[in-house]
């Protein structure tokens, strides 16, 4: 239904819902004649990714296999330092007081 046909219906005094009823029988009447779009069927295998982003794939993989490995090594080496000794309140006023270099 158009908005003329809409308008003449309202001006021979029908109701909003009258209208709105014919409209839905026009449209349900319509409908059955549409085809309807057909679909595809769904793919159960997954989409194989391009060869390029394979490659940008492998690429980025081994880079951060290598920053882990080196972030390891890191680790180990300094993992493997002597405990550094705090130095105590005693330590600092004797190094303040009497200091190694001596005064030029």
């Amino acid at each position: 239904m158009n908005i003329d046909s809409i308008l003449k219906l309202v001006e021979a005094g029908f109701s909003k819902e009258e209208i709105t009823a014919m409209t839905q029988t026009a449209q349900a009447q319509e409908e059955p004649a549409q085809e309807e779009p057909k679909t595809e069927p769904v793919r159960e295998e997954p989409v194989k990714e391009e060869p390029a982003q394979d490659k940008r794939y492998e690429e980025l993989l081994s880079a951060m296999n290598r920053l882990t490995g080196a972030i390891q090594a890191g680790n180990i080496l300094n993992s493997n330092n002597k405990e550094v000794k705090e130095p105590s309140a005693e330590d600092i006023l004797a190094e303040v007081l009497s200091p190694k270099g001596g005064i030029k």
